[in-house]
């Protein structure tokens, strides 16, 4: 279950589309274009919801790198940017509403 979950998580970051080290600039929700996944990011908590299926896990920021750890302590890692109100990460946009 802890790879599913881990697996499911990157794919997630990956096809569809995250504690602050060092203070986060990321707060409020994020859309992808097609409006079926969402990230939630409020102080350090990541809420990702996939078509309804939610992830909660924790999220660091660090040298344009989005540290990611899920409930059962999997790391995930992905280079981020934030552009006004674009969030790419691991090259996927999403939207801030």
């Amino acid at each position: 279950m802890k790879k599913l979950l881990a697996v499911l998580l990157g794919l997630a970051l990956v096809i569809t589309m995250a504690a602050c080290g060092g203070g986060s600039a990321l707060r409020g929700t994020y859309t992808d274009a097609s409006g079926m996944v969402s990230q939630s990011f409020s102080g350090g908590k990541l809420t990702t919801n996939m078509g309804g299926w939610i992830v909660e896990s924790t999220y660091e920021l660090k040298d344009g790198v989005m540290v990611i750890t899920d409930a059962d302590g999997e790391v995930t890692q992905a280079p981020y940017s934030l552009d006004g109100k674009t969030l790419t990460i691991d090259g996927v946009e999403y939207y801030k509403k």
